[in-house]
């Protein structure tokens, strides 16, 4: 009996060295700085934007307003769209690019989403929020580093670049198909005079930990909205917000990369 209760004893002891190793791995890597957890630190700003391509207005599917927020990696979480079609839509799929500031002649870093069905197909000329992550700065921002320290003026743009109809046809942006032009976007001119040229822009002052929204002037006929506590922020292309009543809103389905 005591080999029995010696050995019972022994595997006891070694339990107890095990638990007390893998508290204290996982306490020291919970302490490491991940850098793909939290927004980096340095002098940058930060917005992300409808398309302001000269083609904007010719896609059949426009963005016309995108939500983003610091808790969401300084990331796109909402992005208002209109069917500028004569065709029900049934699926889209976003693109975003990242510029050097206005500097749209370069393009930093690109992507795309996966395809993504809406819940209840879009009408021509009808407009909805649609509830899902393009992009955010969290996750393009590692190749921006230099020396750990991120520091610049960095903008995005979300466009749609393909669109599957109701009725299986597919448009692809680029491959040459007729082009759309919407009626609700088209601003009259004493529309611009009155649209205030706004675009969001989170800023740092060194540290991840002070992040916030700010509106800034833009040379695109957007607004810039800020929510009360600075950490979210909508710009909207003038315009898309006309008409009557609210802008339905859904979250899309991920069909398809």
């Amino acid at each position: 009996m005591k080999p029995q209760n010696h050995s019972r004893s022994l595997w006891a002891a070694v339990w107890i060295m095990l638990l007390v190793t893998t508290s204290t791995t996982d306490a020291a890597l919970g302490q490491q700085s991940n850098p793909l957890t939290k927004l980096p630190d340095g002098n940058w700003s930060f917005g992300i934007y409808p398309y302001h391509g000269s083609d904007a207005q010719d896609l059949p599917v426009v963005v016309g307003l995108v939500t983003s927020e610091i808790g969401a990696g300084a990331g796109a979480t909402r992005v208002g769209v209109v069917n500028n079609s004569n065709k029900t839509v049934a699926a889209v799929r976003f693109k975003w690019l990242l510029f050097e500031g206005e500097r749209r002649d370069r393009v930093l870093q690109q992507g795309s989403t996966p395809l993504l069905a809406l819940r209840a197909t879009l009408a021509p000329n009808d407009k909805r929020i649609l509830l899902y992550q393009v992009a955010s700065l969290l996750k393009v921002y590692r190749p921006l580093l230099r020396n750990n320290i991120l520091n610049g003026d960095f903008e995005m743009e979300i466009l749609v670049e393909e669109v599957r109809f109701a009725d299986g046809s597919i448009w692809r942006k680029g491959e040459g198909q007729a082009k759309w032009r919407n009626r609700d976007l088209k601003i009259t001119r004493a529309a611009f005079v009155q649209c205030p040229k706004q675009k969001c822009k989170s800023n740092t002052a060194g540290s991840a930990e002070t992040v916030y929204y700010s509106c800034e002037a833009s040379t695109f006929n957007e607004v810039c909205s800020v929510s009360s506590n600075a950490r979210s922020c909508t710009n909207t292309a003038c315009g898309f917000g006309g008409g009557s009543g609210e802008i339905g809103s859904e979250t899309p389905l991920a069909i398809e990369q």
